[in-house]
């Protein structure tokens, strides 16, 4: 069994070198018997470093006589599918894929980063010879998205983690990295590591990036420059170091990925602008700080929750010592590293299933998954199924979706590359409807009904049963809070208790849910609490928040607060209002933001008029880039008279805005009152006044809740939630 690897190897670049190894070695543990030809930039090197055959990948007889020799082709890892580094990278790779082609080859793109893809001919090439190739595995859901825009829809395509997770250095590299510090005289256990590259658009940041430094060493840390691709990486260390008022070691050695691997695991932390300088770190435990200069910093950074350093060298000081220090956000990286590790073996199997598909290598039949939602609008519910279908494990489901209202729901799925359609119900008791969800089921070949909301359970909850197939549904709010009128919402608890009966597993978005469910008399064992997670790869925004302000007529000298939600009664808007004017008068400078749309608008300026704060209130309705409406927040009120979760809690905390909220639902899981956020008693606008004062007159507590509410916000991860759900799903498709 002959593999051909296609990538950027023998260019003494350690991320992409460590990609090689790892990809070769997860293969061999599978499949012993594998060898390997390296299409290399310098075949003595490769053939030097890594122990196996090369040739040079610029001489186009020698490529293709070992790819008529070949099996497969691997394209990849790493960053390979992109043309800002120049426009000739990506046509060169995607020949080596035609070659493959034409001479009846199988070919994988293993585990890669797509994007950027600027020029329109690039664009081109990644979508016909994308949709030639016979799988796709990637290394984030960015580059899923980005292959769903261009077109790239024919193989299977899988999301999983780079290789590089897969790496352990071996004990003489161990013995290596110790003796390097020993020689440079560095001791082990208060060292920062720095990753630096040349890139023209942050020159500038340079002299912050140096202060930074400096601020570190007086803390007591050794700073150690690591070039992560010699050649280049070098002179970019000796630059910023230069910088520098306090000493600092710049590592003049050409280390391979395994050997940097090895040092990271002696590392305080690393903070770096190199992908896989990052990943190193990430694989042995080490909090990471990444300055981003392309997507995949962004998007490897959001998949820990964490954001890019930016702003003055004080500002990311804060946010390194906050790393520093916090022992959950060690945790974290530890566990996720782990759960990144599994997914990176499974490109082996995945690559291996094209050449032996009577193996036991092949891998299995997708189960298929069906959400039923409303989605006639985009609330919390919607967002919380959006992210599920995103992260749901591309390799053992397809995922299905019906919305059962005309609404943008649907389109927003589609447009991420998933089955998605509408089959709108005239009413919630529109009954016909489940003869519509059953053929679907059937042409589908669903294996499981997953549904969301009155109408779905109404519908979709027998439509599954009459099918024989199992139903999971999820209670993300409790029911009697969800309506303005009493007789509505009693009439949508009979409708939902009277199709209970039907469903396997019950799960609530919090334990006040979980409380309601067993109220309806739903036996125990049947309701598991899974708690919404957070997905910040959705913040993509990088407004300017002074330039937001003009833009909404804020004014810059005021304190900003600010609630987010749909204008409806359970959010208690008429509260938050009243507490403003009792703020107002109190003398406070202040100026309220309500970021939202819905049926209450007239009820709510009709408010705002009679209390004569027109000047002082904005309503500019739904913000879909709310990310940049926390950034200009300095408190984020939640008065609300129920919230199953409450979700902007969490993104609140993510963006370190201070927050009040009611003592309601499951607020309650998410924060601990004069901690990480201050908790009122629901429907009273004296109170919400009162803590509303304490904020403005106290900013030390504002920063404090702030910092608190960030390290809160790191236990309630989307990936996690996903997982708990997939575990629920096998367990019921096992039965």
């Amino acid at each position: 069994m002959l593999i051909v690897l296609s990538g950027y190897y023998g260019f003494d670049n350690a991320g992409d070198e460590a990609l090689l190894s790892a990809i070769c070695s997860s293969i061999q543990r599978i499949e012993p018997q594998a060898e390997f030809v390296v299409l290399s930039g310098c075949p003595q090197k490769t053939e030097q470093l890594h122990q196996l055959p090369a040739v040079d990948r610029m001489k186009p007889w020698q490529v293709i006589k070992i790819m008529k020799q070949a099996d497969l082709l691997i394209s990849g890892g790493g960053s390979l599918f992109q043309d800002v580094t120049g426009p000739r990278s990506l046509p060169y790779y995607m020949s080596v894929v035609a070659l493959a082609k034409m001479l009846g080859k199988p070919v994988i793109f293993y585990a890669q980063g797509v994007g950027p893809i600027k020029r329109r001919f690039s664009r081109f090439l990644m979508r016909w010879w994308g949709n030639k190739v016979e799988m796709i595995t990637l290394r984030d859901e960015q580059s899923r998205k980005l292959l769903a825009e261009l077109g790239v829809t024919r193989p299977p395509i899988y999301v999983t983690a780079d290789p590089v997770f897969t790496l352990e250095p071996a004990p003489e590299q161990l013995e290596y990295a110790q003796a390097l510090l020993q020689r440079y005289q560095l001791e082990p256990g208060r060292l920062i590591g720095v990753s630096v590259r040349p890139w023209l658009a942050l020159a500038d940041l340079r002299p912050d990036i140096a202060r930074l430094l400096d601020c570190l060493v007086r803390d007591g840390y050794q700073v150690i420059f690591i070039p992560m691709d010699y050649g280049f990486d070098l002179p970019e260390s000796y630059l910023v170091a230069t910088m520098m008022n306090e000493p600092s070691t710049i590592l003049d050695e050409n280390l391979s990925g395994l050997e940097i691997i090895a040092l990271m695991s002696h590392m305080e932390m690393m903070i770096g602008m190199r992908l896989h300088s990052l990943i190193f770190a990430a694989s042995q435990g080490v909090p990471f700080a990444g300055i981003s200069y392309d997507p995949k910093i962004d998007a490897f950074l959001e998949s820990f929750a964490l954001q890019p350093l930016n702003g003055a060298y004080l500002e990311m000081y804060e946010q390194v010592k906050s790393l520093l220090v916090n022992e959950n956000q060690k945790r974290y990286i530890r566990q996720r590293a782990e759960e990144l590790r599994g997914r990176a073996e499974k490109n082996a199997v995945m690559a291996l299933s094209l050449i032996k598909p009577d193996d036991e290598l092949l891998v299995p039949q997708r189960k298929k998954i069906l959400h039923l939602i409303g989605g006639g609008e985009i609330g919390g519910a919607e967002e919380l199924v959006y992210t599920l279908i995103k992260l749901t494990d591309p390799e053992q489901y397809d995922v299905h979706l019906i919305c059962l209202c005309e609404g943008p729901f649907a389109d927003l799925v589609s447009a991420e590359g998933f089955p998605a359609t509408t089959i709108p119900m005239r009413h919630k008791a529109d009954i016909k409807k489940i003869k519509d969800i059953r053929r679907y089921i059937r042409e589908q070949q669903i294996d499981l009904v997953h549904t969301h909301g009155v109408r779905a359970n109404l519908i979709g909850r027998p439509a599954a049963k009459r099918e024989g197939l199992p139903v999971v549904t999820t209670f993300h709010s409790v029911l009697r809070y969800d309506y303005d009128r009493a007789w509505k919402a009693t009439l949508a608890r009979l409708l939902t208790m009277q199709g209970n009966h039907y469903t396997d597993k019950f799960i609530a978005i919090s334990h006040a849910i979980g409380e309601d469910l067993r109220q309806m008399r739903i036996d125990p064992e049947r309701i598991q609490v899974i708690h919404s997670g957070l997905d910040t790869t959705k913040f993509k925004s990088r407004r300017d928040p002074d330039q937001l302000k003009e833009q909404l007529g804020l004014s810059p000298e005021r304190l900003t607060y600010t609630m987010v939600a749909r204008l409806h009664p359970v959010k208690g808007h008429r509260y938050f209002l009243t507490a403003a004017r009792r703020l107002v008068d109190a003398g406070i400078p202040a100026q309220f933001l309500l970021i939202g749309e819905g049926i209450s608008r007239p009820e709510i300026e009709a408010q705002v008029k009679e209390l004569g704060l027109e000047s002082l209130v904005y309503m500019p309705g739904y913000y879909s880039e709310v990310e940049d409406i926390y950034r200009l927040s300095d408190v984020l009120c939640v008065p609300s008279l129920m919230e199953g979760l409450g979700l902007v809690i969490l993104e609140g905390m993510y963006f370190g805005v201070p927050i009040i909220a009611s003592r309601v639902g499951g607020i309650p899981e998410l924060i601990e009152d004069g901690k990480n956020g201050l908790l009122i008693p629901p429907a009273d606008a004296e109170a919400l006044y009162e803590a509303m004062y304490k904020m403005a007159c106290h900013p030390e507590l504002m920063q404090e809740l702030a910092q608190e509410g960030r390290r809160r916000v790191q236990h309630f991860t989307v990936e996690t939630m996903a997982r708990q759900v997939e575990e629920c799903y096998a367990q019921l498709l096992t039965k």
